[in-house]
């Protein structure tokens, strides 16, 4: 029942941690209401700026039920992310900034840990999702 138990935890873990860094990468959007003009001009500066969020969102509404795709498409869009920032930047210092940042660092952990929690879901070793003792 024990390893039931972790093995539960270790399947939420990823989600969790998806969930948080979507609400990180959404704070970020947040800024925009302190610039100058319409209120429907920030609106839409803060759903431009929320795109991230939002693809991020959808991955994680697809990685809940197939935590392989999930963890693949995570990893698609860390390494789209990494090619756009080193397009718009073109220096060297992008590249170093890119495998130390935070920003690439914790999902890239998170598509791994879906990966990881996908293949402890196929190995036949299912927790118990009831939450309940088992009898």
């Amino acid at each position: 029942m024990e390893r039931a138990r972790g093995l539960f935890r270790f399947i939420w873990v990823p989600r969790i941690l998806m969930v948080l860094f979507i609400i990180f990468l959404t704070l970020f959007s947040f800024d925009v209401f302190e610039m100058e003009g319409s209120i429907w001009t920030k609106v839409g500066a803060f759903v431009i700026h929320s795109v991230p969020s939002l693809v991020l969102a959808v991955v994680l509404v697809i990685a809940w039920r197939r935590p392989l795709i999930g963890g693949i498409l995570v990893l698609a869009c860390v390494a789209a992310f990494a090619v756009l920032s080193r397009i718009r930047s073109g220096t060297d210092f992008a590249v170093r900034q890119i495998i130390f940042n935070p920003v690439f660092i914790a999902p890239t952990v998170i598509g791994i840990l879906f990966m990881i929690s996908s293949l402890i879901e196929g190995s036949g070793e299912r927790p118990d999702h009831s939450g309940g003792p088992s009898e």
